[in-house]
């Protein structure tokens, strides 16, 4: 291949200069030695020529155009293709907005779904008179892209309590507005929400005990997008911290923009359904990632005593039995944010709930017998978290189900238990989020049927 082809191939008008060009400056040297009548004709035909030529090059262009149009088509087809079989490894996609694409596969079989028309991942539902309604607000736990719609902890709780049970059974309406990295200063602006719109009779709120107390404490986090953040007077009294205002507003933004059904906001979920942008964006990620945001927070972890016993993401050290600081710090602010959810709920007649999800890491399928296991392994208690929200349950009359007490009041074996959580620590698996329906329908799910409001 010579030169000139090798570089028009990187640059498609590489030949207008290379050859025309030349043609130009010959056309201008005979002018030097023609009459005027016959410059004109010169520049007449070289005029032709130079058109002649443009017009090759916009031809040759749009051909290039065309089979780069055709190209991305047939990408984006096998690409969608994959993402039906889910074959497409390596890419999650939750587009936060109505009917924004999700596609999931770094946990269970692979989810190809969307949200819903308010951009949550839940189904399709609008509030409705004579219903009991309940919302369930939590984190990605309770959000729950791992499985489909149809197996997640809203629609299996919706259809174990309008399971007829005597003639006086009310209908009952679930509602989830779970959101990935979400903590209870999240949860404030959600009830919020919920409250504007949703008319609910009922709150649950559900706290991960394993990363929800790190997510309170900015001085532990290494973000690189908005967050809410508290903190705790000396006095007891807790405030926003300033900065903090500005991700409040952007939040309550974002719920309302979603509630919209802006023109922008169809554009927008089409484009998100496209693939081949996603996947660009992955390599692009990819190649200049350069060991992620909280990798000075894994290191400042290794320094602690349970450090060597758990895996990244979350915050062993809430699980000391003799109190880490950033522990009771964390607590204090999670408490007091508890106690700003009751007075909302208690101000619109509303019944707040909690719920604690437990943790249960590595070690603990490794150390633990299959049966009668204690939660308590050296200076841990894996259930140390949740007896304090218990404590605090009672002390302000708040209606709590302790998820890791009633699983080992039950007698619960750890292998069930594993199958619960994907990989045993992960987010729930179909089977997790049908469990923790069938312990919500026994704790409370005779008050929810016979209520009527």
């Amino acid at each position: 291949m010579s030169w000139s082809r090798a570089l028009h191939r990187l640059f498609p008008w590489t030949d207008l200069l290379l050859f025309w060009l030349p043609c130009l400056i010959l056309s201008g040297t005979v002018y030097l030695f023609l009459s005027n009548g016959v410059f004109v004709l010169f520049v007449l035909v070289n005029l032709g020529v130079w058109i002649g030529a443009i017009q090759w090059q916009f031809n040759n262009l749009f051909f290039q155009l065309k089979l780069l149009y055709i190209t991305v088509i047939g990408i984006e087809i096998f690409l969608q293709l994959l993402a039906v079989f889910h074959l497409l490894p390596g890419l999650n996609i939750k587009h936060d907005v109505p009917f924004g694409r999700v596609y999931w596969t770094k946990e269970g079989d692979g989810v190809n779904s969307r949200m819903n028309r308010f951009g949550w991942y839940a189904m399709e539902s609008l509030p409705e008179e004579g219903k009991k309604r309940i919302v369930l607000i939590g984190d990605s736990m309770v959000e729950g892209v791992q499985v489909e719609k149809s197996e997640k902890l809203d629609t299996r709780l919706q259809e174990v309590l309008n399971t007829p049970t005597s003639s006086e059974t009310q209908p009952v309406q679930v509602f989830s507005l779970g959101h990935s990295g979400a903590y209870p200063g999240s949860y404030l602006e959600y009830i919020r929400h919920a409250l504007r719109y949703y008319q609910p009779h009922e709150i649950i709120v559900f706290i991960t005990v394993w990363n929800d107390f790190l997510n309170a404490l900015k001085v532990r986090q290494s973000l690189d997008y908005s967050y809410i953040y508290y903190d705790v007077r000396s006095s007891g009294e807790l405030y926003l911290l300033p900065e903090s205002k500005a991700a409040i507003d952007q939040l309550h933004a974002h719920l309302e923009r979603n509630r919209s059904f802006a023109a922008y906001l169809w554009m927008e979920a089409v484009r998100g359904h496209l693939l081949l942008p996603w996947m660009v964006r992955k390599v692009r990620f990819l190649v200049e990632q350069k060991g992620g945001a909280t990798a000075s927070f894994v290191e400042e972890q290794k320094t602690q005593p349970s450090a060597q016993r758990f895996e990244a993401g979350g915050n062993g050290f809430i699980y000391e039995k003799t109190l880490h600081p950033d522990a009771r710090h964390a607590l204090a602010i999670n408490l007091k944010l508890l106690e700003e959810m009751l007075a909302l709920t208690q101000s619109h007649g509303v019944r707040l709930r909690l719920v604690t999800i437990p943790h249960f890491p590595l070690f603990f399928y490794q150390e633990a017998p299959d049966r009668s296991w204690s939660a308590e392994f050296d200076d841990l208690d894996l259930f140390l978290p949740e007896k304090h929200l218990v404590t605090f349950a009672q002390r302000h009359k708040i209606p709590l189900l302790p998820g890791g007490q009633r699983i080992q009041e039950e007698g619960v074996d750890k292998q069930t238990i594993h199958g619960w959580y994907f990989r045993g620590i992960g987010h729930w698996t179909p089977a997790g989020h049908a469990q923790f329906a069938r312990m919500l329908d026994r704790e409370w799910g005779a008050v929810f049927r016979s209520e009527n409001r």
